[in-house]
């Protein structure tokens, strides 16, 4: 009798155990998914040669992070251009545009990196809005957020 109730027992706690293991998958699976990551492929020709770069935008529910990174951009070193994103254009509406910050030109190259979790103000970004790089005034590349 003992045997079959530490066998009932054991049986109880396995049951138990999975229980355990199949509610915490969805837990898992919610926060993958909760991990948000889009990409905007950047183009555009800088005094005549094309130039390349990309932003990125990654939601982890408590901290975002907007990044973007120009190359083979013609342009001296110490060049500042400006990064705008555009949300909410339509053929209609011209959308709402946001400086996120800008870049300094070195060795043909720059990047700019915003985070949350340092304290940077980081709207949410979703499929389609606009990414405009900017010479005084003058946009010379663009993107758009995509999966």
């Amino acid at each position: 009798m003992k045997i079959l109730r530490n066998t009932l027992m054991a049986a109880a706690l396995s049951v138990a155990a999975l229980t355990g293991l199949i509610m915490t998958a969805p837990s898992v699976a919610t926060a993958a998914a909760a991990d948000l990551r889009l990409f905007a492929p950047l183009t555009g020709l800088v005094n005549g040669v094309q130039a390349t770069g990309d932003a990125r935008f990654r939601d982890r529910t408590t901290i975002q992070d907007f990044n973007v990174n120009l190359s083979s951009v013609n342009a001296a070193n110490g060049t500042i251009l400006d990064v705008l994103l555009v949300q909410g254009k339509t053929d209609v509406l011209p959308g709402t545009t946001t400086k996120m910050g800008t870049i300094k030109l070195k060795t043909k190259r720059g990047a700019l990196d915003l985070s949350t979790a340092t304290g940077d103000n980081i709207p949410k970004v979703v499929v389609g809005d606009v990414v405009l790089i900017q010479y005084q005034g003058t946009t010379v590349m663009t993107g758009v957020f995509g999966n």
